[in-house]
């Protein structure tokens, strides 16, 4: 996934781009309510190409050098990334932009972020291979907006002929580009669009070197004296600054905690939670304000569902790409810290 830097040097996830649009996914096109289709169902239609992108996700072993370009605010902002895989295991390493100096290891069942500004080391669970995933949640949504694939060459990338496959609405309008590589399903770049098919945000690859020797030690990060943090510390720190319950959802639900963050909606102070699963993405707001699920609907423009409740005078929405009957299901499996 492309990272963009927060106002506070922290990375925060491409897609999040405020309280409530964090609510909707990967530029407002992920989401629907597919929901009784397999993770993998997408691939049966899928070009070969992207199978092969898809197989070889979790298997591919190289090092390499590429540039990740975003907007903010209007701005574009490059970071170069050094990247190192080694089947489920990966290193990047920030130079050259806002992340300079960040790094980030997985290790297949966990995933560290070390932020030097901070002397911080953030831990959370380890994500599958998101560019291939994301492309499945997009075409989970196929019945609602007749979303399609286009192949065509691809051209050079970092001196390896590619094949290109775009998904296009049922207009023909880009939703993102991959440019993969053929012999291996590298994903040599890849390119999201708005709904007016302004690019806003890429990576391409200026280098790569397939099978090389690899340390020991890349996929490690072991410093002395470093800030551990872990999601569940930010809703501890947000709920105390904000006194609020410190709550989540239940990790038995298969939604896995990324972070938490406070903000501020109509005056009234609001922590909001985000969790993903090979099923889709959810959001958890939790205010002493009152909450209407009509307003996260009209957000959503009908590709979330949105279940309010309240307990204890405080108020609950949880948002995402399920069936409300589902979120109406998973607001009775919280847990208190």
């Amino acid at each position: 996934m492309i990272q963009m830097p927060s106002t506070n040097g922290t990375a925060v996830k491409f897609f999040a781009t405020g309280v409530l649009a964090v609510t909707l996914v990967s530029l407002g096109y992920a989401g629907g309510k597919g929901q009784n289709q397999k993770p993998d169902d997408w691939l049966k239609e899928a070009p070969a190409i992207l199978r092969l992108a898809n197989s070889s996700a979790t298997s591919l072993r190289f090092t390499g050098v590429r540039l990740i370009k975003f907007r903010r605010a209007g701005v574009e902002e490059v970071n170069e990334e050094i990247v190192t895989r080694d089947g489920r295991r990966s290193r990047v390493e920030f130079r050259n932009g806002p992340l300079n100096g960040q790094i980030i290891v997985e290790n297949g069942k966990e995933r560290k972020h070390f932020f030097p500004d901070r002397n911080e080391v953030r831990i959370s669970e380890s994500r599958p291979e998101e560019g291939v995933l994301r492309i499945g949640r997009f075409w989970r949504e196929r019945n609602n907006r007749a979303l399609k694939f286009r192949t065509s060459p691809g051209g050079e990338v970092a001196g390896i002929e590619t094949e290109k496959v775009e998904m296009l609405d049922k207009d023909g309008n880009p939703i993102l580009s991959l440019s993969i590589d053929p012999k291996s399903g590298l994903v040599m770049k890849r390119v999201f669009f708005d709904r007016v098919g302004t690019v806003t945000g890429q990576f391409e690859f200026k280098s790569v070197r397939f099978n090389p020797k690899i340390a020991p030690d890349a996929f490690k990060i072991d410093r002395k004296g470093v800030n551990i943090v872990r999601p569940v510390d930010d809703v501890r720190r947000v709920a105390a600054a904000e006194k609020l319950p410190a709550l989540m959802l239940s990790p038995k639900t298969g939604f896995v905690l990324e972070g938490a963050r406070s903000s501020n909606l109509r005056g009234t102070a609001v922590m909001a939670q985000f969790y993903t699963a090979p099923s889709g993405r959810l959001s958890l707001f939790v205010t002493k304000d009152k909450l209407e699920p009509e307003r996260f609907q009209r957000m959503g423009r009908g590709r979330t569902s949105a279940h309010v409740w309240t307990s204890d005078g405080v108020f609950f929405a949880l948002v995402g790409d399920l069936l409300p009957a589902q979120l109406k299901a998973l607001s009775s499996k919280m847990t208190s810290l």
